[in-house]
């Protein structure tokens, strides 16, 4: 098996999904793998990054220190929402996240993709304009795709591999997320087939 304590201290770092795998696996060498699931995934699209970026890098050192700390402040507190809706953050990337509801069967998408609307109409209400710096405003928007998923581990060159998750549900957040406006949660036409009435919704041109 894994070194635990060393799991524990990567736990924090790396997608529960990967740690999960790592502890199944045992000390197997790695190789390219591909796991099937079911699941829901929240992508979140955060806008005002660049221009906050170039506020502060007229400051030197002292911005870029500012700035370390409003991107731990505000993704940490969208890391809070997720995780205490249930979900778990596959990666941060840029000004946007990606965050994943592993459906344990798919009877149990309905209810996972009702958290995950939750949760992304509280990190755009509680986040929506949050201004570190005066005349910038940081904005979200959010889109939700359902169904099934392929947790990938790409590589096994020297021990090194590259975790992915990619599938229908992913291809999905595309276009719902170009449908999305500012403060604004988008469903894609499968996540809301496969809600079961469990989210209150208005149909959007485009499906």
């Amino acid at each position: 098996m894994p070194d635990l304590p060393l799991m524990a201290d990567l736990a924090p770092y790396v997608p529960g999904i990967l740690v999960r795998t790592l502890a199944a696996r045992g000390p197997t060498p790695v190789m390219p793998a591909e796991a099937r699931l079911q699941g829901v995934v929240l992508f979140v699209d955060v806008a005002g990054f660049t221009q906050l970026t170039e506020r502060l890098s007229l400051r030197g050192l002292e911005g870029a220190e500012l700035l370390s700390e409003v991107l731990n402040s505000y993704f940490g507190r969208m890391t809070d929402l997720i995780t205490g809706h249930g979900g778990e953050v596959l990666f941060f990337a840029g000004d946007a996240a990606l965050a994943l509801w592993s459906a344990p069967e798919p009877s149990a998408l309905p209810r996972l993709i009702a958290l995950a609307t939750q949760c992304a109409r509280r990190v755009c209400q509680e986040l929506y304009r949050f201004s570190p710096v005066p005349d910038v405003a940081l904005m979200q928007r959010a889109a939700i795709g359902a169904g099934p998923l392929a947790f990938l581990e790409l590589g096994g060159v020297e021990g090194r591999g590259l975790p992915l998750v990619a599938g229908p549900a992913i291809t999905q957040l595309g276009l719902a997320s170009r449908l999305g406006g500012p403060g604004q949660v988008v469903l894609s036409a499968e996540a809301w087939a496969l809600a079961g009435g469990q989210v209150d919704a208005v149909a959007l041109e485009g499906g």
